[in-house]
């Protein structure tokens, strides 16, 4: 999985693609609070607890498309979901819609959960 992401770093030129662990998560939102971090989970999981600081655009949305070009493509991103699946659909979105820096918390939700990290509950 890293290898791909390696390669499409690569491929896409000016955009930036990385993954992160749930370490590596962690850190980066305690150490940058420019960061955007998108819970792209459904209305209900969100609202049940979500990461620190996290705005919810959830990725089967039908106006998902709309609200996602309402986000600046020059700042710099954090995306996950529960386990991967809805993330990977909205990372191939934010690169085609020209998204410059994107971070994928590849575990998901359900791994910060486990790690008993702190979330916030709407």
């Amino acid at each position: 999985m890293s290898i791909f992401f390696i390669l499409l770093s690569v491929s896409v030129f000016s955009q930036k693609i990385y993954t992160l662990n749930v370490l590596q998560t962690l850190e980066l939102i305690n150490s940058d609070s420019s960061i955007i971090v998108i819970d792209c989970r459904n209305s209900l999981s969100f609202k049940s607890g979500h990461l620190p600081r996290a705005v919810h655009l959830d990725v089967y949305d039908d106006a998902f498309d709309q609200k996602l070009n309402v986000f600046d493509k020059n700042k710099v991103y954090l995306i996950y979901c529960r386990t991967n699946g809805r993330s990977k659909i909205m990372l191939e979105q934010m690169i085609d819609n020209g998204f410059r820096t994107i971070y994928l918390f590849e575990a998901g939700f359900l791994k910060w959960k486990e790690s008993d990290f702190p979330i916030e509950i709407e």
